[in-house]
């Protein structure tokens, strides 16, 4: 046997390893996340696991310290989960009272009227940023077939950023179509 022919054998065992652990553990820390974000308390999830409140909120705000870039990816997939028709991916970063004002038939409805006044979605500009009142607002201009329009997508300014607030700004639709809380 060479010399160090063990030891980079150990090295890739290690290697191999270290990764699938790091993997677990994002898959892990997902999953307190989604948990989390459903509805399971902190302290369900700290009894369930055998651990304190205090990770479980350490867990939580590392998955949830978002940067713009993250907000944009979340206007992406409501927009897209719009385009598609599918309600689970359009509210999954909403918050409760969001989720339960933009329920499912009134997702429906809205879909139907946007694509019959403005054709389907096709994609969006990059969004402007600005505080207000406690929230984020990040406006964007969404591109249907007949027309592009102002969409404004409120998150609260917390740990988790969710989407409280949603309007599609069109002189056509009458009014701006959408709300918060």
């Amino acid at each position: 046997m060479q010399p160090g022919t063990r030891l980079q054998e150990l090295k890739k065992a290690y290697e191999r390893l270290t990764s699938e652990v790091e993997e677990a553990r994002k898959a892990f820390h997902q999953e307190i996340y989604e948990l989390y974000t459903s509805g399971v308390s902190a302290r369900e999830l700290a009894e369930i696991l055998g651990i304190t409140r205090q990770r479980v909120h350490q867990i939580i705000e590392a998955l949830t310290n978002l940067t713009a870039v993250d907000l944009e990816k979340r206007i992406d997939g409501l927009l897209e989960g719009l385009a598609s028709g599918d309600y689970k991916q359009f509210s999954r970063d909403f918050n409760p009272r969001m989720r339960d004002f933009l329920s499912m038939e009134r997702f429906v409805r809205t879909r139907r009227e946007l694509v019959r006044a403005f054709g389907n979605y096709q994609s969006r500009r990059p969004a402007e940023a600005q505080r207000h009142g406690g929230n984020l607002v990040l406006t964007t201009k969404a591109v249907f077939q007949r027309e592009t329009m102002p969409v404004r997508v409120v998150f609260e300014d917390s740990a988790r950023h969710f989407v409280t607030g949603l309007w599609f700004d069109s002189p056509r639709l009458g009014s701006s179509r959408g709300g918060t809380r």
